[in-house]
């Protein structure tokens, strides 16, 4: 049988940021695709780079916390503020510093964090019903 073995909290973390690099790079390509097809309209890439942004930081934190198993608060947060951090670095390197709409970049990526972590919040039900004894 084969174990499984929980990823520490920087692996997990560094992993999840990752997969949210990538995924947000494979939505920029099928969006810039889309876009020189004139299927989508050149006024609607605002919106797909913020939906972009919101999916990729929700897959990286999930893909994060399901690794790690553990601390998940402390896991999506991390992942979420270093996800946030490495699309700042990308703005400064590439873009020559024109921050344009940070906020709304941030409050992306806290919506796609913040769903995922809502979602594992939810109560679990227990199995064990009250037994009602009966008086004979």
């Amino acid at each position: 049988m084969a174990v499984k073995h929980k990823i520490s909290i920087p692996a997990g973390v560094i992993i999840g940021v990752i997969a949210a690099v990538a995924v947000m790079l494979i939505g920029a390509l099928v969006m810039s695709y889309l876009i020189v097809k004139e299927t989508v309209g050149m006024s609607s890439a605002g919106i797909g780079a913020m939906v972009i942004v919101a999916i990729s930081s929700a897959l990286g934190v999930w893909l994060a916390s399901a690794l790690t198993k553990q601390k998940k608060l402390l896991v999506c947060g991390l992942t979420a503020l270093i996800y946030y951090l490495v699309l700042l670095s990308i703005t400064a390197v590439f873009f020559d510093g024109v921050y344009d709409a940070v906020g709304l970049t941030a409050l992306m990526v806290i919506l796609g964090a913040g769903g995922i972590l809502l979602c594992g919040l939810r109560k679990k039900s227990s199995k064990s019903k009250i037994k009602i004894p009966a008086y004979r």
